[in-house]
């Protein structure tokens, strides 16, 4: 939560504070946060949570505008050497076949 939430919502706080007219954030899919509750570590809940946050704060920085804000929500980030869950990322050997 600290890295993913804290961490921008102080960011999109301080972007309001100097009168951001536009945000972009990247978040993670909807599909994603569900399976939370079926298969993956508790410790994600975390993560999620501080996910949800920073849109929130992102979409306040523009002044509750969603016209203003860009949130991309992938479901995996392709590329990269080796796969991981923080943050959920799959290998360009494995994208590249998908």
């Amino acid at each position: 939560k600290k890295g993913n939430g804290d961490a921008n919502v102080a960011g999109f706080g301080a972007a309001k504070r100097a009168g951001v007219k536009r945000a972009a954030y990247v978040s993670v899919s909807d599909e994603v946060a569900a399976c939370q509750e079926n298969w993956l570590p508790e410790f994600f809940g975390g993560y999620f949570d501080g996910k949800k946050a920073a849109e929130a704060a992102a979409l306040d920085a523009v002044d509750g505008d969603a016209s203003r804000l860009c949130i991309v929500k992938p479901t995996f980030i392709y590329g990269g050497d080796s796969f991981g869950l923080l943050p959920p990322r799959v290998t360009f050997e494995y994208g590249s076949g998908v």
